[in-house]
């Protein structure tokens, strides 16, 4: 093999990996506190909607040392 092609593949297989870094930090998954915070919130929506299917009213979540607490007014 030629040295220029030798030269052209190792510097595609650089470029490859530098995009494929740079994609995996741009869509890397968000941190575990904020995942926490985003299921607690949809479950509280989840917690109305169903409550305003079955003619209950409105459900509150809220946190209480660390557990979700459910209050219906």
């Amino acid at each position: 093999m030629d040295s220029q092609f030798t030269k052209n593949v190792f510097l595609g297989v650089m470029i490859g990996g530098l995009a494929g870094v740079a994609t995996v930090f741009l869509f890397a998954a968000q941190s575990a506190k904020l995942a926490r915070a985003k299921i607690r919130r949809q479950g509280a929506q989840w917690m109305n909607r169903a409550a305003g299917i079955a003619g209950h009213s409105p459900v509150r979540g809220g946190r209480t040392a660390g557990n979700m607490t459910v209050q219906v007014s």
